[in-house]
């Protein structure tokens, strides 16, 4: 399978189809080596915390690049705007 050629959307529904069936099959494991149904329930909250905890990463990260491409953006704006002005330092001739 290429990953190359997916758009971000499939690559994340991939990542989560991945990491959901991994941490299915742990909780059986665990619930067939403790045969505690407290040990499913508690995975599964741990993995819905998880889950929150990424995606509140995620689109933290997401409004910080941005902000950062902006600021960019305008940075660079104004190079561009000013190219050519000749500008000499304060203080001097």
């Amino acid at each position: 399978m290429k990953l190359q050629n997916l758009s971000v959307r499939v690559f994340l529904r991939k990542i989560v189809a991945g990491t959901l069936l991994t941490a299915a099959l742990l909780l059986l494991i665990f619930f067939l080596l403790t045969k505690d149904v407290r040990v499913v329930i508690c995975g599964i909250i741990l993995t819905a915390a998880f889950y929150i905890w990424g995606m509140v990463f995620l689109h933290y990260f997401q409004t910080r690049v941005q902000q950062a491409a902006e600021a960019l953006s305008e940075t660079a704006n104004a190079v561009l705007a000013s190219e050519g002005q000749y500008r000499p330092a304060p203080g001097r001739l």
